[in-house]
């Protein structure tokens, strides 16, 4: 019988070996706004993470499912498509990409290209909408004649970064005001006291884990983005930039599951898992990724999705028995690198599936 002890013995030892300082695990049912299980280990009260990648899944997925529901657009349908008249400066062999292969990491596009250099090197990140605007094209048009023109998957920044910037032209508003509407208006996450968000648009968001000194910013980060590329761009992008407590992405994950748009981004990417997994694994989905790998295994066999982090964050939903888990660390804490936390997370989602 699995309990309490099991993951103690499990967060601690990583823990006391300095791969982060906080760390929160959850399992929960997508009916429930609250996981049944939650185990956390910090000794202060700061509890809001960086959740970096799982931008990608929790915000930049469900917007653009939200506004093809609104627009009668399709994902087949091209950049340029969805632009319609609406200008924006891309170069037109990445107007001629599919949000479907952006969004299933298809594209072709390069998985990154440095937005930060001569940008983040400063005092303060520039704030100046249109010189960041234009900075941000001409990365992304000189990424363009990097395109592979094949369907192979390549897992991108570089196409998400695209995606954020498609989505803000076409809808005229800011990603992280976009999240906030969905959020209140469509989650209703807002009215039972949830704070999930991006920090710049969200000034009573004070309680952040820091996630270590950047060497290229001078001082250690609490409430800035970890990566580099968000906040050169002013810190909301459509591949990072989010950061929440571990109670907020579980309600936020259940609330996701129970709404119209959520409804349909489980059901289009749960038909798309390759099931039984074959070698190679094809993991991407759409804007999500199938729990195929060695580390995400043990929760769901395969069946389950969800995404990753780079800042040591993890969830996974499993459609057929309608449940998910959750590890939020900071793991960066401890250095870019950290082969260790691919070992926690398999240890930890065995735990959590044997609950």
């Amino acid at each position: 019988m699995t309990d309490k002890r099991d993951i103690a013995g499990v967060v601690g030892h990583y823990k006391n070996n300095g791969l982060f300082t906080h760390a929160f695990a959850a399992r929960g049912r997508l009916v429930d706004e609250k996981p049944y299980f939650i185990y956390k280990d910090y000794a202060d009260s700061d509890d809001i993470f960086d959740l970096a990648s799982l931008t990608k899944a929790l915000v930049m997925t469900p917007l653009l499912f939200r506004w093809r529901d609104r627009s009668g657009l399709s994902f087949d349908q091209t950049v340029g498509d969805w632009l319609g008249r609406v200008s924006l400066a891309l170069d037109q062999r990445i107007k001629d990409l599919s949000v479907r292969r952006l969004l299933a990491h298809t594209s072709g596009l390069p998985a990154w290209r440095n937005f930060w250099m001569c940008w983040l090197d400063r005092e303060s990140p520039a704030t100046n909408k249109n010189d960041l605007l234009n900075h941000e094209l001409e990365v992304l048009n000189r990424a363009a004649a990097d395109i592979s023109g094949t369907s192979d998957q390549n897992y991108s920044d570089i196409g998400f970064v695209v995606l954020g910037l498609l989505m803000e032209a076409v809808a005229g508003e800011s990603l992280d005001k976009l999240f906030d509407d969905f959020c209140v208006n469509d989650l209703n996450l807002a009215s039972r006291g949830y704070v999930l968000g991006f920090p710049r648009s969200h000034p009573e968001m004070r309680a952040f884990i820091s996630t270590g000194i950047c060497l290229i910013r001078g001082r250690q980060l609490r409430g800035e983005v970890h990566d580099e590329n968000c906040a050169a761009l002013g810190g909301v992008t459509g591949h990072a930039g989010l950061f929440g407590s571990g109670e907020s992405v579980c309600a936020y994950i259940s609330a996701l599951a129970q709404s119209s748009v959520g409804r349909c981004l489980l059901a289009e990417n749960a038909a798309a898992r390759q099931l039984p997994l074959q070698i190679p694994v094809n993991e991407g989905l759409l804007g999500w990724r199938q729990a195929a790998t060695v580390n995400s295994l043990p929760f769901g066999n395969g069946a389950a999705m969800g995404h990753l982090g780079f800042t040591g964050c993890a969830f996974w939903v499993w459609p057929e028995t309608g449940e998910y888990v959750t590890l939020l660390t900071n793991r960066v804490i401890s250095g870019r690198t950290s082969p260790e936390i691919s070992a926690m997370r398999r240890e930890v989602f065995t735990v959590l599936a044997a609950l």
